[in-house]
């Protein structure tokens, strides 16, 4: 079905209309069908290149980050992007950097630190998101690092926090 799914959708499509024109019903088809035959083309290009060994554990750990991202902001509403604003009346940007606050106290508190050395590196971290030192190409440069870091790991699914 998944190879045909093309042909369904061109027959719902010649079902569900309106026009009795058999040259225009045909040339529809025509269209619908040459659009999915492309896509087609273009799915087998992808599928077809061969990865490499890091590429490949690239691809599972994104493919694994984005299954967990999908799910949490499921399970939260949208609420990351969409704040319900009930409490904090804060757009999203600075919700976010106060989840980020709380996750970098989270991990503080739960190490090894001195308190001294949790201050100091809170007091960083607080200079670099606080200021105008993090630009997106920095942020892409964590994601992309901390990517590499998962695949070095193998951490290429993250199910285990999904409850």
């Amino acid at each position: 079905m998944e190879n045909n799914s093309y042909e369904y959708d061109i027959q719902r499509i010649v079902k569900n209309t309106y026009i009795k024109n058999t040259s225009i019903v045909n040339k529809l088809v025509d269209y619908v069908e040459n659009i999915y035959l492309e896509a087609f083309k273009e799915g087998l290009r992808v599928k077809t290149r061969h990865l490499s060994e890091t590429e490949q554990k690239i691809k599972s750990v994104m493919d694994g980050m984005q299954e967990l991202l999908f799910y949490k902001n499921k399970k939260y509403g949208d609420s990351a992007l969409h704040p319900k604003q009930v409490f904090c009346k804060r757009d999203s940007s600075d919700s976010i950097t106060i989840r980020l606050d709380d996750k970098l106290s989270r991990m503080i508190n739960g190490s090894d630190l001195t308190s001294e050395e949790g201050e100091q590196f809170a007091m960083l971290f607080k200079r670099i998101m606080g200021g105008d030192l993090l630009r997106k190409n920095d942020v892409s440069d964590f994601i992309g690092y901390l990517t590499l870091f998962c695949a070095s790991k193998h951490w290429l699914e993250f199910s285990e926090f999904m409850d």
